[in-house]
């Protein structure tokens, strides 16, 4: 598994994490938090792209007729920057997406730009988009559309960033 897939998945699991402790909130509840900042957030030949990112999340978590939860729907928004920290060379950095968390089944589903990065000029050189669903140990149940991320398509993010 590639660097970037592990930085993916990590990403992944920050993401559950976060979703998985409103669980314990007040049943319907909607929480709204700001994160940033993931230094060495993907691998290139050479040198690690660090990522400013400015996340807003809407956490809703959905009960049953007792009152327990049984699904949390997070709709996160975010703007950033890629960075090669070497040279200073950026790429804006955007993603609207959605992640339900099913606490029945276990599952985790993204739906929608989970991460599109356009270079000016040079036009898309990754994307994460679509729908992507991870069953209760992490393995992928179901993808549609690109993940680079997950098919390690980065040649074309890290020759931006690294200037080529």
């Amino acid at each position: 598994m590639s660097r970037f897939a592990r930085a993916f998945g990590g990403a992944v699991v920050a993401v559950a994490l976060s979703i998985g402790s409103v669980a314990a909130a007040t049943p319907g509840t909607v929480e709204v938090s700001f994160h940033s900042s993931q230094p060495d957030f993907a691998s290139c030949p050479g040198f690690a792209v660090d990522l400013e990112l400015d996340i807003t999340r809407r956490i809703t978590t959905f009960v049953d007729s007792d009152g327990n939860p049984t699904r949390i729907v997070t709709h996160v928004t975010g703007v950033g920057i890629m960075t090669n920290p070497l040279t200073g060379k950026s790429l804006p950095d955007a993603n609207h997406f959605t992640v339900t968390a099913d606490l029945v089944n276990g599952t985790r589903t993204f739906t929608g730009d989970i991460r599109v990065d356009t270079a000016p000029g040079a036009g898309r050189v990754f994307r994460a988009v679509g729908r992507l669903a991870f069953g209760p140990d992490g393995s992928v149940l179901f993808e549609s559309a690109p993940h680079d991320d997950l098919e390690g398509n980065t040649d074309a993010l890290c020759a931006y960033l690294g200037g080529a």
